[in-house]
C-alpha cells in the first residue's frame, strides 16, 4: 500500500502566539515516516512557512498538484 504525507509547519502567526520548534518538529516527524515507517522521500513533502512570504491556501494547494 502506497502512503504519502503533506507536512506544513509554521513557527510565526500575525494573531496568535509563536510556537518556536514547530519547524524542527516538522523535520523531525518528515525523517521519522521516511526512516522508521516505511514512507518514501518522494512521496512525502514538507513545507515549512514563513509569515513573511504571503502564501495563500491556493497557492498551497496548486503546488502539490503533480505530487502523486
Amino acid at each position: 500500500m502506497k502512503r504519502f504525507a503533506i507536512i506544513f509547519a509554521s513557527e510565526e502567526y500575525d494573531e496568535y502566539y509563536s510556537t518556536p520548534y514547530c519547524h524542527s518538529d516538522a523535520k523531525l516527524l518528515n525523517d521519522t515516516l521516511i526512516n522508521y515507517f516505511d514512507y518514501a522521500e518522494q512521496d512525502t513533502h514538507l513545507d515549512l512557512l514563513n509569515k513573511n512570504e504571503k502564501t495563500t491556501p491556493k497557492d498551497i494547494l496548486d503546488s502539490y498538484s503533480s505530487f502523486k
